[in-house]
């Protein structure tokens, strides 16, 4: 009778073997939880390990980032002036004729060449985001100085650019407007604020 009834209500009898097999069951879960959590402890350890190393990293390049101005020294060698830019080490000078030793470019010289070198990155640019078939680009700049008090005496910059590749006429005529957009031709053509003042003790 009593038989009958656990087999009516639907109750089953839980024997050894089944006890056995439950117990294995929790502890092999058990056992994959807490190694779950622990691998999750490390992956978090190790990343707030690496975040603080990048962190330090950072703040070292940032405390030891090159000046960002330009070094400009000269003593007594008549005119060579040594210019130093983010580790570019280069020479100014003036003509025989001038009294320098012609052992660089002039500082006019050094400003057509920023001029020119501006030109032609700003086409290069240009071109490559326009798929432009420009092959390359040559610049020449000459810098005429006018005198003061002289009419319209402001300075000239004369710039001549040769276009190389199979370019159409709307293209080159694309590329010249945009050669005047160039940051440097932009700044002599509008004018900059120039500040100087004296640093140092003079020891």
């Amino acid at each position: 009778m009593e038989s009958n009834r656990l087999a009516d209500t639907g109750t089953a009898t839980t024997g050894p073997a089944d006890s056995s097999a439950t117990g294995s069951a929790q502890a092999s879960a058990t056992g994959s939880a807490q190694a779950a959590a622990a691998g999750a402890a490390q992956s978090a350890a190790t990343g707030a390990a690496q975040s603080a190393a990048t962190g330090a990293a950072q703040s070292a390049t940032t405390v030891s980032a090159p000046d960002d101005r330009v070094l400009v020294h000269i003593e007594h060698d008549h005119y060579r002036t040594d210019i130093s830019v983010r580790g570019h080490e280069l020479v100014s000078d003036e003509p025989f004729t001038l009294g320098g030793a012609d052992l660089g470019p002039t500082p006019y010289e050094l400003l057509a060449a920023a001029l020119g070198s501006c030109t032609a990155m700003t086409l290069r640019m240009y071109a490559d985001r326009k798929q432009l078939p420009l092959e390359a680009v040559t610049v020449w700049v000459k810098h005429e100085k006018r005198p003061s008090g002289s009419p319209g005496h402001r300075d000239v910059f004369h710039t001549q650019i040769e276009l190389a590749g199979e370019l159409g006429e709307h293209d080159r005529r694309r590329l010249l407007e945009i050669a005047e957009r160039c940051p440097v031709h932009r700044t002599l053509k509008d004018g900059a604020e120039l500040l100087t003042e004296l640093t140092g003790n003079g020891n």
